[in-house]
């Protein structure tokens, strides 16, 4: 939590205007008094970690550590999401933050709407997305949506896809007690990954579903004979991505090796005498959750036997109660016994590889060794990187309230340790090899990995006891398996899809088009694509009257033939018809933009008066908004005149209640305003009065509205349309039930030794 990070303090110095007043944020809502739909982290939090946090709509929770008075101790605030702030200004009406997350920029944003923020280094202003969890923003001026860290402009051009040196052990770190980590580095490049083996196509004559011999096949191998796929379902299809150079460890982490770091984190020797010691101590839990399904079971059985007694309350009754508390504690007791003898094992086998460590626990051991070598830790329990992940349960009531725990808790850039992402682990798996199912090659056996052997002693043998791969990496198959970052999903193909209705006044369906790009096999309407010149084809879907093709860089949808009540709308586009095509819900073909004719004038006095005309094209009702502007205040603190207008402009339509369907929005040097994307559809106009500030200072014609005219339905993506293509650095699903977890394993088979194999188990449960 927040209260960890005191040194965050030194920044106070660099500001020298006026503070913002102790109790400014008290305007929020107490945080305990937020559901926190949709999963939200802080619905688990118990009363301590609730106290002195704030709510605010667009904004979310902001943290101010209060002393036993009530006064704040510092000016530095937490924001859930945007992390440590410093806050400038007379009120929240205007204020400046001072932001560390952000590359140490000054910040702009206003209560009128906490979802806008303007980035000093930038010069733009950007749309906050609060289910991002803190990592997307959506530039007014281009429309497009960044990953914070990705921002041009507001970090430096990253550097990390430039090729390193060919591998070797680039890395060897001695540590007490002769226990060493060795590191080496994998080169950025185009790889690889899923099964190698798919099934030859054949004809299913008989409707079977199998192969049976004598159906025609298609012999891509020419080998004569039909080949089956090797390998299951989530292996497949084999796909590409581009990976950055890394590091990853040349051995499994022996006993040993654990051990080290679990006791000086535990402990915290380099915090002794520091007030805040235990805050920085770490808190490891696989045992709890050993055998975890068994003991939860006989639990359930316990409670089921009390239920059943306070219903009838016999002697027979009591003695099933009595039964299953002593088979649930004689579970718990086989569980301790089992982790005395893991500690046992552990201690007498100090260089073979660690088992029974969770997925959680793995976190939490690898921000502990950064710790320990003075590196910056990479998961935290927020987005905003204000609290280092080192407890899982310690003020947590249920483990699995980590369940939401996704992309947005790691900090990728840091210079700590972390699990490899499921791409890593099979790249670096493959070590240097292409379309090979071993990490050996073609072939592997009990001479080149622990996969079948007997082992005297036991079934672990000592970590790099067998050659390495390629890449000097021992183990990658046989001995143990090992934990991925990623959430357990099927691999996605390269497909995006959505659906295209297309409506008459909201009245009459005139048809439903299912879009699969590039599928070109499936879909009626789709999209080519030409990955080199970033070029799409254009189509058209005689049937529906609909034209996809481009407007500049992003995708264009327009309707023709269908009459001037019709529209179209975008439903259930999936991941990739989002990030790869810029798409979003409820896009619609009526314009959503209304822009100003001419760039804003300097200030005004009296009131910029206008009013809305909308009618809803889903019901046809229709009605009016009369909006009144007063004048931005006199040395208010904003960005610029065009912003410090489009600010009032938004104050007012917040308080009209209409600020969910409307927005002012830059529109390059201009103002705009714009019906909200994800809504239901609508026609709306702007009307003012000639002389009107609305007209002669913030540049909108006196009327000037949308229309369900045919030579206007049209819209395009939000984003430029990028080509299919590797993704880089992929990191997996943003959330799951499931983590994966690689590599062979001893007493196995070949089959189950395959660097395709794919596994997965709940995060907290140890292997």
């Amino acid at each position: 939590m927040p209260r960890g990070t005191l040194s965050l303090m030194i920044f106070a110095g660099l500001v020298s205007q006026p503070l913002v007043s102790q109790s400014i944020w008290d305007s929020g809502s107490d945080l305990s008094s937020e559901s926190g739909g949709g999963g939200w982290p802080w619905v688990t939090w118990g009363s301590t970690e609730l106290k002195d946090w704030k709510f605010f709509d667009a904004l979310g929770p902001v943290w101010q550590w209060r002393d036993t008075d009530g006064s704040v101790k510092t000016p530095w605030v937490y924001s859930f999401f945007h992390g440590w702030l410093y806050p400038v200004g007379s009120s929240l009406s205007s204020v400046w933050l001072y932001s560390l997350k952000y590359n140490n920029t000054w910040v702009w944003t206003s209560s009128a709407d906490f979802s806008l923020l303007y980035f000093n280094k930038t010069r733009k202003f950007y749309q906050f997305d609060m289910d991002s969890y803190g990592q997307d923003f959506l530039d007014l001026g281009t429309s497009h949506w960044y990953n914070f860290k990705k921002i041009p402009g507001l970090f430096p051009k990253d550097y990390s896809r430039i090729d390193g040196p060919s591998p070797e052990i680039d890395e060897v770190l001695e540590l007490p007690q002769g226990v060493f980590s060795s590191m080496v580095r994998i080169p950025q490049g185009e790889y690889f990954m899923g099964a190698v083996t798919p099934a030859e196509p054949f004809n299913d004559e008989d409707g079977d579903g199998k192969y049976d011999p004598g159906e025609p096949f298609e012999d891509l191998d020419s080998d004569g004979t039909y080949d089956g796929k090797i390998g299951y379902d989530d292996e497949y299809p084999r796909h590409g991505v581009a990976l950055s150079s890394f590091y990853i460890g040349t051995h499994e982490v022996t006993n040993e090796f654990f051990q080290l770091i679990v006791d000086w984190s535990e402990t915290r020797p380099d915090k002794e005498g520091d007030i805040y010691r235990d805050f920085y101590k770490y808190h490891y839990d696989s045992d709890i959750y050993l055998d975890y399904n068994d003991y939860v079971n006989y639990y359930q059985r316990w409670l089921a036997a009390i239920m059943e007694y306070q219903l009838a309350p016999t002697p027979s009754n009591q003695s099933k109660v009595d039964a299953a508390k002593s088979n649930y504690e004689s579970q718990l007791a086989q569980r301790d016994a089992k982790m005395a003898d893991i500690r046992k094992y552990r201690a007498d086998n100090p260089r073979k590889p660690v088992s029974y460590v969770s997925w959680f626990d793995a976190l939490k051991w690898c921000n502990a060794y950064s710790e320990y070598l003075g590196k910056t830790p990479v998961y935290y329990v927020d987005p905003g990187f204000g609290g280092v992940l080192r407890s899982s349960t310690a003020a947590r009531t249920d483990y699995r309230s980590f369940s939401n725990f996704n992309n947005g808790y790691a900090k990728w850039d840091a210079d700590g340790f972390r699990l490899p992402t499921e791409a890593e682990w099979e790249i670096a798996a493959q070590g240097g090899l292409v379309g090979k199912p071993y990490s050996t090659g073609d072939f592997i056996d009990d001479t080149m990995a622990n996969i079948t052997m007997e082992v005297p002693g036991g079934d672990l043998t000592l970590v790099g006891l067998f050659p390495p791969n390629g890449y000097g990496l021992h183990d990658m198959s046989g001995n143990l398996k090992e934990w991925c970052w990623d959430w357990k999903t099927n691999y996605e193909d390269s497909s995006a899809s959505f659906t295209l209705d297309v409506r008459d006044n909201g009245q009459s369906l005139l048809g439903s088009y299912k879009v699969t790009v590039p599928d070109l096999a499936v879909a009626s309407t789709v999209l080519d694509v030409a990955a080199e010149t970033d070029n799409y084809h254009q189509l058209y879907n005689s049937a529906s009257g609909v034209h996809i093709g481009t407007s500049g860089d992003k995708l264009s949808f327009s309707l023709q033939g269908s009459g001037a009540g019709a529209y179209m709308v975008v439903l259930s586009p999936d991941r990739n018809a989002k990030n790869i095509l810029g798409l979003r819900d409820l896009d619609s073909s009526v314009p959503i933009t209304v822009p100003a004719v001419n760039e804003p004038a300097a200030g005004w006095s009296g009131v910029a008066s206008f009013s809305i005309d909308y009618t809803i094209l889903e019901t046809g009702a229709t009605g009016t908004y009369n909006v009144s502007v007063s004048p931005p205040s006199s040395g208010s603190q904003n960005a610029s005149i065009l912003y410090s207008y489009m600010q009032q402009v938004n104050q007012e339509l917040q308080n009209l209640g209409i600020s969910q369907f409307y927005t002012c929005v830059p529109n390059g040097k201009k103002l705009a305003i714009n019906f909200q994307r994800g809504q239901k559809p609508q026609v709306f106009t702007l009307r003012s009065n000639a002389g009107d500030p609305f007209v002669t200072n913030l540049g909108f014609p006196e009327i000037s509205g949308t229309s369900v005219d045919e030579s206007a339905l049209q819209f395009t993506s939000f984003n430029v349309v990028r080509p299919f293509q590797s993704p880089k650095d992929p990191k997996g699903p943003d959330s799951g039930v499931k983590r994966v977890f690689r590599g062979g394993s001893y007493g196995g088979t070949p089959f189950y030794s395959r660097v395709a194999l794919r596994n997965s188990l709940e995060p907290f449960i140890p292997t």
